[in-house]
């Protein structure tokens, strides 16, 4: 049995993750998600570093009654090969009527 803070979703979303101290953005696919962090992988081996600040823009295509998170700001928790897990600090969570108030990310 493992110690998970909340349940994980296994989907495939589209992501860009940007490391927030170089600026450097890498597409990547999420392997799983949940309210608390996203495992995502990437086509090749990434250079991301545990601790790492990382803000992840979601491509997502949900009913509004269902939504999710379509970008978070978080802390690499683990890093191996072509995968990454990170922890959610913050995130906006909005449904598809939402995204024509124009939700941002802040800056």
């Amino acid at each position: 049995m493992t110690d998970r803070k909340e349940i994980r979703f296994a989907m495939e979303i589209g992501a860009a993750v940007e490391v927030v101290d170089s600026g450097r953005a890498v597409r990547a696919t999420t392997v799983n998600i949940s309210g608390s962090g996203v495992l995502l992988e990437f086509e090749e081996s990434v250079q991301f570093l545990v601790g790492d600040l990382v803000f992840c823009d979601f491509n997502i295509a949900q009913p509004a009654e269902n939504p999710l998170p379509c970008w978070g700001w978080g802390k690499v928790l683990r890093a191996e090969g072509r995968c990454i897990a990170v922890e959610f600090k913050v995130g906006c969570y909005q449904g598809m009527a939402a995204e024509a108030n124009s939700v941002s990310r802040p800056a």
